[in-house]
């Protein structure tokens, strides 16, 4: 329906503070510690976003790095699936802590070349040799010369991609890891005292660093150098180059922090340990070559020749006749002030939920389109290129060169809000961040054509000067000398780098002096601050907001559908498509809108003295806590109905003094109160769906009435809040921060339905109800019509208690035949429902758990997992009591297999007509996990706890295990009198006494 953005809640545009919470366990202190430790900011919420606060993919590496060297295993994924420390701390828990399968020995031998490498190759450089990363940095203290020598060949030795060799055979390129003996040829440590060199020292320092760089040798080696700078009393400087063979911008970070734990360990006389390796590049390039040739890169292929198809790289040039190499080339650098950048990681990305680049380009290419006179642009992107989809390589401390080089067609949209919603999606459907492009590129046996983009850009992300106070070294802005030789052509007519330095953005434009005016690119530059300013100020106005489909992947929406469907509502967090159980609930409300059916009242009574402020208080925490209580829904506009959840809702509250009432006026006014409640209903597009009563009835009791939609909750989930409700208000009571342990998202389920094996599913079910062409009617009327007609009969129950010697003997029959309670109970109905039916071949509904065990943590997630099923049994006169229970029980553990499709579409799958129901009763067996007393407090105790809820069903038997076992027997009386359902009830019981008595009065065969 449409959303009646009014009876919402519309909070208002969030800041850092307003939520924060401090971690609560050790794994989120630990998290909190390592954001902190690279984030700007002072202190971390468990509940502040990653990437609202500065974070970026390059920082998430970072954080995956340091978390398991303190025994938290992570993926860089699941940062961008869960980000936030509660998130991750939950993941965190649920993950296997596996000691890595990574080599740890010395690694020699030949290595395939990646694409990154073959495209370097590609460029005939000049002087190939002379292609450098370097950091010059400054020691916080004098370096003892032989420490730090055997801190470098503890690197060599431990990041094997420092000891690669290269060479050109037959017009082609190889690599291979040389032995660490081998590179002991050539000293890894120069040391040069600036002083005796003449000059100005800068300028000194400049020409000495040039001089190290230029003697790396890709072929003959060494392709990593250090250089030691003293400077008399002054702390001295430490050159570090390599090869861009072998390193990329995430390699740097690893390489510093091994470096100063080695020197470390040398100075304290300890031996060197470093952290366990991660899968060296060898494995990397390996598993992109098998990558290459797989189904799931090909499907790609079609994108990236589409994407490319039309895309026109040409750049306005100032000299089209002037050359482009290194020795022209020059840069001009324009920043924000740190105040302005501070705007732009923690106040932007809440506007659109942006992250950084995507703001950056946008600007990018506001200011070159008045230029250009074009509002598309092929652009030449990096990403880190360590990607999730690679799966079982874990890269996250190995150094080598990954980056992902990819071209990307962006096009502006409109004004400043259209565009970044425009420039982000564009960014977004670019499959794994672009490592596909390269592999079709230099891999796939059918290489993709090459896009020639004349500007590039990179965004490096966020470091500081100085990284701790204790640091060993820290980055400094002398001169590291030329990083690459100046015959080397330049690939690009304009390169942007971006990176955010001490807290403040730098955009650097390189260019060709020969090509280009300094005047030209000093106006660019200026302009695209003037444009990013102006970006980071439409965002920050409290009116700017919205959605794009990247925010809600598995609801596959297209921007259109978003603006109209959210576009005025704010705190979206998520949106996703409903499980097959919440599909049939929905359709059967809108079949009968003023119908009960599926309203779910629970009566919780309490004994004690219950502190009704954090009483509300703790199922507010509760609310907070499981997404699923926070859920509304839509179905108007789109495909298939979705669920929306809301960043927070108000729950609402009602209290009732009935203690001064006397005791018959007390029942006819908490009857009234409670019928009032089942009539109010909810409206499922208005959330939140659920409602709480505290109603005092004398001093010491006092009944709690949870009224809430069965669309959010099933048996199995309703426990668990219960539990979580008292366990906060436990907390809360004792004066103590409410806390609930991480759980996973309802929304991990719907994902994973949305990876379920669905033709197995069709197949399943065909076969199972081939040859059902009838339904299985046991009521006296027409099922369907009354189901459309709209009546809202209150349902009625009777009651079949077991005695104690049932149960016993229920007991036996498991321990004897291993035959479940349940399957007993099913065969029962089977026979009854087959004489009644008159029919061999009967179907009736079995709600099955639907928690699929290959989800971990599924257990505690709360929502809707329930399933209703057909569950056939057929009748042979040749089948004694045991092989038809035997059957039952082999068809009701199928199920589970193939329990995630909704009934109305397996009833698809049958030969029922369309528009039947292929049973009109449902067997029930509760056994769900039941809240432990011990959650109770000494305060008060749960004294009972009463469920009224109706199904759309004529006849529904429900067997309740707690306490004592028992039948119940709800029905419509328009379909049952209360005289043909006692006489059922009966003989349901008949019949299972003549079943334990054949079971047990015979000895298996």
């Amino acid at each position: 329906g449409k959303l009646d953005r009014k009876a919402l809640p519309a909070p208002e545009q969030a800041t850092h503070d307003e939520s924060f919470v401090t971690p609560r366990t050790e794994t989120e202190a630990r998290l909190a510690a390592i954001w902190t430790g690279l984030l700007p900011v002072e202190r971390v919420g468990v509940h502040d976003n990653f990437f609202q606060i500065g974070g970026d993919s390059i920082i998430s590496i970072q954080v995956v790095t340091r978390a398991r060297q303190q025994g938290i295993h992570l993926e860089v994924k699941h940062i961008f699936q869960a980000p936030t420390i509660a998130g991750l701390a939950a993941l965190a828990q649920l993950t296997d802590a596996r000691t890595t399968d990574a080599a740890q020995e010395i690694l020699t031998g030949e290595v395939p070349l990646t694409p990154i490498q073959r495209h370097f190759f590609a460029q005939r450089l000049a002087e190939p040799n002379h292609y450098n990363q370097a950091l010059m940095l400054e020691a916080s203290q004098p370096l003892d010369v032989a420490a730090l020598e055997r801190a470098l060949d503890a690197l060599l030795a431990h990041h094997d991609a420092l000891r690669l060799r290269f060479s050109h055979n037959n017009g082609a390129w190889t690599q291979r890891y040389i032995d660490l003996d081998k590179t002991r040829t050539h000293t890894p440590l120069t040391v040069i005292d600036l002083a005796a060199l003449p000059g100005e020292p800068h300028a000194a320092l400049d020409l000495a660093a040039t001089e190290i760089q230029s003697q790396l040798d890709i072929e003959a080696g060494p392709i990593f150098k250090a250089a030691l700078f003293t400077l008399g009393d002054q702390p001295p400087y430490l050159l570090l180059a390599a090869h861009h063979l072998a390193v990329d911008a995430v390699s740097w970070s690893i390489l510093i922090e091994d470096l100063s734990t080695a020197y470390a360990q040398t100075q304290s006389d300890a031996t060197i340990q470093l952290p366990p390796k991660t899968h060296a590049y060898r494995d990397w390039a390996n598993a992109l070559q098998a990558y290459a040739q797989s189904s799931a890169l090909l499907a790609e292929r079609d994108r990236w020749q589409a994407l490319l198809a039309d895309a026109d790289p040409t750049l306005p040039i100032d000299h089209a006749a002037g050359s482009n190499t290194e020795a022209e080339a020059d840069t001009i650098s324009v920043t924000l002030s740190r105040e302005t950048t501070q705007r732009l990681l923690q106040q932007v990305p809440q506007a659109y939920r942006t992250r950084t680049p995507e703001v950056l380009l946008t600007a990018l290419l506001q200011t070159l389109t008045p230029w250009t006179g074009r509002k598309d642009l092929l652009i030449a992107l990096e990403g880190h290129g360590r990607s999730q989809v690679i799966e079982r390589v874990d890269t996250s401390r190995t150094v080598g060169w990954f980056t992902a080089l990819y071209p990307a067609q962006l096009r502006l949209a409109g004004d400043s809000a259209q565009s970044l919603k425009a420039i982000k999606e564009q960014l977004r459907t670019i499959a794994n961040d672009g490592i596909g492009y390269g592999l079709l590129r230099y891999l796939s046996d059918e290489q993709l054509a090459h896009a020639a983009p004349q500007i590039s850009f990179n965004y490096l992300g966020q470091r500081a000067s100085q990284p701790r106070q204790d640091a060993l070294l820290c980055f400094t802005d002398a001169p590291t000398g030329a990083s690459i030789g100046g015959a080397n052509g330049r690939e690009y007519r304009l390169e942007l780098t971006s990176e955010i330095l001490d807290g403040s953005l730098r955009v650097a434009w390189s260019y060709s002096r020969r090509q280009y005016e300094r005047a030209t690119i000093e106006r660019l530059a200026q302009d695209y601050i003037a444009a990013l300013e102006a970006l980071i100020e439409h965002c920050s106005r409290p009116d700017s907001f919205g959605y794009t489909p990247a925010d809600f992947p598995l609801a596959r929406l297209d921007q259109a559908q978003i603006d109209a469907l959210f576009g005025q509502l704010r705190g979206v967090q998520d949106v996703y498509p409903l499980a097959p159980m919440q599909t049939g609930f929905l359709f059967a409300a809108l079949a009968q809108p003023d119908s009960t059916a599926y309203f779910t009242q629970m009566l919780i009574e309490l004994g004690g003295h219950i502190d009704h402020a954090a009483m509300q208080a703790a199922w507010q925490y509760v609310t907070d806590h499981h997404a699923i209580l926070r859920s509304g829904f839509a179905w108007e506009n789109v495909a298939t109905p979705l669920q929306y959840v809301l960043e927070h809702v108000t729950l609402p509250w009602q209290t009732h003094d009935l203690g001064d009432l006397p005791t018959d006026q007390q029942q006819r006014r908490l009857d009234e109160l409670l019928r009032t409640d089942r009539e109010q209903g909810f409206d499922l597009e208005q959330p939140p769906l659920q409602r709480l009563a505290l109603i005092q009835l004398d001093g010491q009791r006092q009944l709690l009435v949870w009224s809430h939609h069965h669309i959010l909750l099933d048996g199995w989930s309703l426990p668990l809040v219960i539990r979580d409700a008292l366990r906060v208000y436990d907390q809360i009571s004792r004066g103590a921060p409410p806390f609930l342990a991480p759980t996973r998202p309802y929304r991990d389920f719907i994902a994973w339905l949305d990876r379920y094996d669905q033709q197995a599913a069709e197949h399943f079910w065909r076969d199972q109800l081939a040859g059902v062409g009838d339904p299985t009617r046991l009521a006296s009327g027409e099922f369907e019509q009354q189901r459309a007609s709209g009546g809202d009969r209150e349902y009625r129950a009777q009651y079949l208690d077991f005695s104690a010697e049932q149960v016993e003997a229920f007991k036996q029959i498991a321990q004897r035949h291993h035959l479940t309670t349940n399957t007993v109970l099913q065969g029962a109905w089977s026979v009854l429902l087959s004489r009644y039916t008159r029919r061999d071949d009967i179907v009736f509904g079995v709600p099955v758990s639907g928690r699929p065990a290959d989800l971990p943590g599924v257990e505690e997630i709360v929502g809707v997992f329930i399933n209703t099923l057909p569950l056939r049994v057929t009748m042979s006169p040749d089948d004694d009591v045991l092989t038809m229970l035997r059957g039952i029980q082999e068809q009701t553990g199928r199920l589970h297999d193939f329990a995630y499709n909704s009934l109305a579409k397996v009833q698809s799958w049958s030969d029922v007509p369309r528009g039947s129901a292929l049973f009109d009763t449902l067997f029930v067996f509760e056994n769900y996990p039941a809240a432990r007393e011990s959650e109770a407090s000494s305060a008060y105790h749960v004294a009972d706890v009463r469920t009224v809820e109706k199904t759309e069903y004529p006849l529904t038997i429900t067997v309740m295990t707690k306490d004592q076992m028992r039948a119940e027997l709800s029905y419509n009386p328009d379909y049952f009198d209360d005289l043909a359902v006692q006489r059922l009830a009966a003989q349901f019981n008949r019949v299972l006494v003549a079943i334990t008595d054949s079971l047990l009065g015979s000895e298996e065969q």
